[in-house]
């Protein structure tokens, strides 16, 4: 079962959902280990160093889906694992500009 990709997406939802974001770092970090094709490793990581406010990890996280994609360009998830992490990215720089300078810049 630890094993499981779906597993530590479970647990890593859970986690995430009463404030332990560590621990659902942590989680996700299994899944990319686990099924490094999956994108929802990389955007729940993404996600959970936000809720940190760590916007640094959680574009680094977005880059290290997007290397792996890039190494494996030919595989037929490459594009999608590319389309929603670039997506991710753009969210994440979104949220860390509004957390640096508020709404006023708005």
């Amino acid at each position: 079962m630890k094993n499981n990709a779906r597993f530590w997406l479970k647990m890593g939802l859970d986690y995430e959902k009463h404030g332990a974001y560590q621990q659902a770092i942590d989680s996700y970090a299994h899944i990319i280990a686990l099924a490094p094709e999956r994108f929802d490793g990389y955007l729940n990581l993404a996600h959970a160093y936000m809720g940190l406010e760590d916007y640094e990890q959680a574009i680094e996280s977005c880059n290290l889906g997007l290397r792996y994609a890039k190494e494996h360009k030919s595989e037929p998830w490459a594009k999608k694992l590319t389309k929603e992490l670039e997506a991710c990215k753009i969210k994440v720089s979104q949220e860390y500009t509004q957390s640096e300078y508020g709404t006023f810049c708005s």
